[in-house]
């Protein structure tokens, strides 16, 4: 069996990456400020999260059998309670509520499958 390498490095700076980000969140810093205080790029800070956020989208939507998600020691537990506010609106295709996991929100829209709605919530539950 050959090793994927790219695929490996690829792995690894995902998690170095979400320990940064969950670091930040943690702060209680705006990202600027955190940034400026840790000596790193903003946009690269950004772009960091974004890797995070799709690599953890990606494992949750994933069809294949997958292996325990690895946690960082440096990452916190997740948060004992997670907040669901629901909106106003009723419409289709409206936002129903917003699912916030710490730091991170997703946006639930009236009409979601049920199917999305729970990958959804284990991709969130995976990146904070």
């Amino acid at each position: 069996m050959a090793l994927d390498i790219k695929k490996l490095k690829q792995e690894y700076r995902i998690r170095q990456w979400s320990v940064v980000v969950a670091e930040c969140q943690r702060s209680g810093m705006s990202v600027s400020a955190w940034c400026e205080s840790q000596g790193i790029c903003r946009q690269t800070y950004y772009y960091w999260q974004k890797r995070v956020r799709e690599a953890a989208v990606s494992d949750a939507f994933s069809t294949q059998e997958s292996e325990p998600c690895i946690v960082p020691a440096a990452a916190p537990s997740p948060p004992p309670f997670v907040q669901i506010v629901p909106r106003g609106s009723a419409a289709v295709g409206a936002v129903a509520m917003v699912v916030r996991i710490g730091a991170t929100e997703c946006e639930i829209m009236n009409g979601a499958d049920i199917d999305v709605i729970e990958r959804a919530i284990l991709a969130l539950g995976k990146i904070c």
